[in-house]
């Protein structure tokens, strides 16, 4: 259990360095066009290499249609969320529900790790 509580606690300061980084936000808009590319490359890469193949290896008869249900289902929230908040001209934008919308985000990503971090200890501490 220490270990499991020592890897969190790791992490949480590990995501407070970007705070410390990024506090400037000239820091922040000078590589965002970036930082943003590679994120997105990450992740495709992580979906299209990893997680795709093993989702249909574990259900070959649902495997499909959840991945497909994923792509529409966040698709679609995307574009929900950029009606919702990016109509707007940087100045009249609704900066309150933007950044509530980045705490619940969080929180729910969070959350996840959470998850996954205990399950991965339960597995194996190392």
């Amino acid at each position: 259990m220490f270990e499991a509580i020592l890897a969190a606690i790791l992490i949480a300061l590990t995501s407070l360095l970007g705070v410390l980084f990024f506090g400037n936000s000239r820091h922040l808009q000078g590589i965002q066009k970036y930082v943003v590319p590679v994120a997105v490359g990450v992740f495709f890469s992580l979906i299209l290499y990893e997680l795709i193949p093993e989702t249909l290896e574990a259900s070959q008869q649902w495997g499909g249609l959840v991945i497909l249900l994923g792509f529409v289902g966040f698709y679609i929230l995307s574009h929900k969320l950029h009606q919702r908040y990016h109509h707007l001209e940087a100045a009249d934008c609704d900066r309150k529900g933007a950044a509530a919308l980045i705490l619940v985000g969080d929180s729910v990503h969070n959350f996840a790790d959470g998850i996954v971090l205990g399950g991965a200890f339960l597995i194996d501490p190392q």
